[in-house]
């Protein structure tokens, strides 16, 4: 198991932790609603239910929006990146830079899966699958 693979892994079991851990609090100040004598389909309990399911739908988008920057982050025109030497399209076509580069973004993610990327060793840009890149550390 790669490093890179192993710190995915470790992100992606955080962030299910954090989010388990704050739907057992939001179930937890039910239970103790329904053991303070607060019966279910009282006014207040239906109030509590109704915010919950709120907080709970927006803590869904957040950790979806996580995961999807993990697994496949978004880049914006002008982050450096680094393409990986076996980059690919989305498409499984090949990218025509030579070994591993560090490159611009210059078109954000297209409608087939791919960014455009520039580098200066390059006669033209080429499009990448984002899974063969990565933030650089300028």
């Amino acid at each position: 198991m790669s490093n890179e693979t192993k710190s995915l892994r470790e992100s992606v079991r955080e962030l299910i932790a954090e989010h388990r851990a704050a739907e057992a609090e939001r179930q937890g100040y039910l239970d103790k609603l329904v053991e303070g004598g607060d019966r279910e389909g009282s006014h207040f309990y239906e109030m509590q239910v109704a915010e919950n399911e709120t907080e709970a739908a927006g803590a869904l988008r957040a950790l979806l929006a996580d995961l999807a920057e993990l697994v496949a982050p978004v880049f914006k025109v002008g982050d450096r990146v680094t393409v990986a030497a076996d980059a690919k399209t989305a498409q499984g076509g090949r990218v025509y830079f030579s070994g591993e580069v560090i490159g611009t973004v210059i078109g954000e993610l297209d409608s087939l899966g791919d960014v455009e990327v520039e580098s200066a060793g390059a006669v033209i840009p080429q499009y990448v699958a984002p899974r063969f890149l990565k933030r650089a550390n300028d």
